[in-house]
């Protein structure tokens, strides 16, 4: 089969190479891939970023996956071949309290440590993932689909549910003021989740370059707001009714929390999205006085997905418009390539 391999730690070093179709353990499916999505750390490996040297390499990159079921192990129902299926890239331990919480995705398995993802983390990271014709995932890893969402919209669920597992920090969001930093494809996810949710005013702020982004939060019905690195006041100007119930930092950027203590409303949320080696510092009283929340949010738990895969069934939640290029797997360096301007949408691989 052909693969899409990340060979090692050093910059640009991918290749697509054949390899053997996997074989099948009892309690495991082998998925024939249809689509696979680039994400924000397939994009960092491939970059070579200092951060990803935790990686199995060398791996078959790709952890946002729609495929079909081929065949299943001796020990799974037989009646999940021919079922589409989306790939959950997190396998719990089962043994540490978040883990039996179904909280896969901040699992206390192996060394403590909060600088590297948890081991629970493994195709397309510690195990090879689905930029491949086929990859093999335990039964419990394949979440059905059903027929009503298309290989396009299953491709990002996985990115969707990031978004998802973000917004259930805060709860309710119906009628709530939103302010999202990053239209990037996190940030977009968040604004169509919200906006199907019912929020009331719904913000993405973007730079300057990030036009052609700012042009998809049009098409969800959120609202675009340019702002300059070292001015918001644009973002203020939309809030003088109301301050913002919930601000979302999707962007990363160390300078964004404090300005989103100017943004919120007494009692509001800080939900930290993007991932930063930097630091921050916040203002003590703004935070003590006003009851300000501050909360970090990572990846996304099996119970998140399923939302995700509801909502995408759904009219009210456009995903299809976050998805803004597609190329064969043959292409990959081209579309990686493209991904790396950070301008547009979400970028699909099809075998």
């Amino acid at each position: 089969m052909k693969a899409l391999v990340k060979k090692s730690t050093k910059q640009y070093d991918i290749e697509l190479t054949d390899l053997q179709i996997p074989s099948l353990k009892d309690d495991e499916v082998l998925i024939k891939v249809t689509a696979s999505s680039i994400c924000g750390s397939d994009l960092h490996m491939y970059l070579g970023h200092e951060g990803y040297r935790w990686i199995n390499y060398p791996v078959v990159l790709g952890h946002e996956v729609v495929g079909v079921v081929e065949a299943a192990g001796s020990g799974v129902e037989p009646d999940i071949v021919g079922k589409r299926v989306v790939i959950n890239p997190y396998i719990p331990c089962n043994a540490c309290d978040n883990c039996l919480k179904g909280e896969e995705n901040i699992c206390q398995a192996g060394p403590r440590t909060l600088t590297a993802p948890p081991l629970s983390l493994q195709f397309g990271f510690r195990r090879n993932g689905g930029m491949a014709e086929y990859m093999v995932v335990p039964r419990d890893n394949a979440l059905p689909l059903g027929n009503k969402i298309s290989d396009e919209v299953a491709a990002i669920l996985e990115s969707v549910a990031v978004g998802v597992h973000a917004v259930n920090k805060i709860g309710d969001v119906k009628n709530k003021n939103i302010v999202i930093f990053g239209p990037g494809p996190i940030g977009l996810g968040i604004a169509v989740i919200c906006k199907g949710l019912g929020s009331g005013k719904t913000l993405v702020a973007g730079l300057p370059d990030d036009e052609e982004r700012l042009q998809i939060v049009k098409k969800i019905k959120a609202i675009p707001v340019r702002v300059d690195p070292a001015d918001f006041s644009a973002l203020a100007g939309h809030l003088q009714d109301r301050p913002a119930d919930v601000v979302f930092d999707c962007s990363g950027h160390p300078s964004v929390p404090e300005k989103a203590m100017y943004l919120v409303k007494k009692g509001g949320k800080v939900i930290l999205v993007g991932i930063s080696t930097g630091r921050f510092s916040l203002p003590m009283d703004c935070m003590v006085r006003g009851e300000i929340g501050l909360k970090g949010t990572y990846g996304t738990s099996k119970k998140s997905f399923l939302q995700a895969i509801e909502y995408a069934g759904l009219p009210q939640f456009p995903f299809e418009h976050i998805v803004t290029d597609r190329f064969r797997l043959a292409e990959a360096v081209a579309a990686f390539d493209l991904a790396s301007n950070k301008k547009r949408g979400k970028i699909l691989l099809y075998p």
